[in-house]
C-alpha cells in the first residue's frame, strides 16, 4: 500500500526500471510531478476542491482575518448566536477539520476501507449541533488572491462558522491519494516526460550496451498520459476509492 511520498518515489523509480538502469530524475523533480498529476487528477474529479468548515474566533473590532492559504472560496459566514447559552460551552480555538473524501482514514476502521458509522454519525451529530448555534448572517467579501475574509461591519460576537471550498493538498507522509491508480499512472507518465527532457538529444546506454533514446521515452509518456486522461474521463470515482 503506497501511502507517503517518499513510497511513490520508490515505485515510479522501480518503475522506470532502478536499480538496473540509471533514471535521470531527481527526487525534487518527482515531487513535482507527483503533485501535478495529484491535481489534474482531483481537477478531473472534483474541480480540484474539497469542502469543510472552520470554526473561526473573532476579536472585537478587528475586521479582516487570514483564512488558510488552501482556501478556494468562501460559500457562507454565520456568526453565533450570543443568547444561545450552549454557545458559551463551545471551546476558545476549537476548529474543525477540513472533511476530505479523497482521504477516509478518518471514517475507516481498516485498510479495507470499510466505513466506521459510529464515528462518521457523531461526526455529523457534531457538525449538526454546532451549526444550530450559528445563525445571523454578516456581510462580507473573500480576497481569493490575500486569502483575507473582510467583514463590513463591526460584529457583535466571538466566533463565526464558515463554510469554504479548499484546493486539496496532500499529506506527504500518510495520504491513501498517493495509492489513488490514477495519481499513480499519471505520475509515471509524467516521469516519462520529465527523463526525456533530462536525456535531451543525448541516449543512454544500458548495461548490456544497448541505448535508450529520449525520443521512445517521451512518446511513451505521451501515450500513457492520454491514456489515463481518457481513463479519467470515462471512470470519475469518489476520492479514496481505486479502480484495479
Amino acid at each position: 500500500m503506497i501511502n507517503s511520498e517518499a513510497k511513490l518515489i520508490q515505485y515510479l523509480k522501480e518503475t522506470l526500471g532502478e536499480p538496473i538502469i540509471n533514471v535521470e530524475i531527481t527526487d525534487n523533480q518527482f515531487k513535482n510531478l507527483i503533485n501535478q498529476a495529484i491535481k489534474k487528477v482531483t481537477y478531473y474529479i472534483a474541480d480540484g476542491k474539497v469542502e469543510g468548515s472552520i470554526l473561526l474566533d473573532l476579536e472585537k473590532g478587528v475586521n479582516t482575518y487570514k483564512l488558510p492559504d488552501n482556501t478556494y472560496s468562501v460559500e457562507n459566514v454565520s456568526l453565533g448566536d450570543k443568547n444561545n447559552p450552549l454557545f458559551f460551552n463551545i471551546p476558545k480555538g476549537y476548529s474543525i477539520n477540513v472533511t476530505n473524501p479523497m482521504d477516509i482514514n478518518y471514517f475507516s476502521n481498516s485498510q479495507l476501507y470499510s466505513f466506521d458509522i459510529q464515528k462518521m454519525t457523531e461526526f455529523l451529530s457534531k457538525m449538526s449541533q454546532i451549526e444550530t448555534l450559528f445563525k445571523l448572517e454578516p456581510n462580507y467579501t473573500f480576497n481569493s488572491f490575500s486569502k483575507e475574509l473582510h467583514f463590513f461591519e463591526d460584529i457583535d460576537a466571538n466566533k463565526a462558522l464558515i463554510k469554504a471550498s479548499f484546493e486539496y493538498i496532500p499529506n506527504p507522509d500518510n495520504d491513501y491519494i498517493y495509492d489513488n491508480i490514477f495519481v499513480k499512472e499519471l505520475a509515471l507518465a509524467y516521469a516519462y516526460k520529465q527523463w526525456a527532457n533530462n536525456l535531451g538529444k543525448y541516449e543512454t546506454q544500458l548495461v548490456n550496451g544497448s541505448s535508450l533514446n529520449y525520443r521512445d521515452i517521451q512518446s511513451k509518456g505521451e501515450d500513457l498520459e492520454n491514456k489515463v486522461l481518457e481513463d479519467l474521463k470515462r471512470n470519475i470515482m469518489p476520492f479514496g476509492i481505486d479502480v484495479y
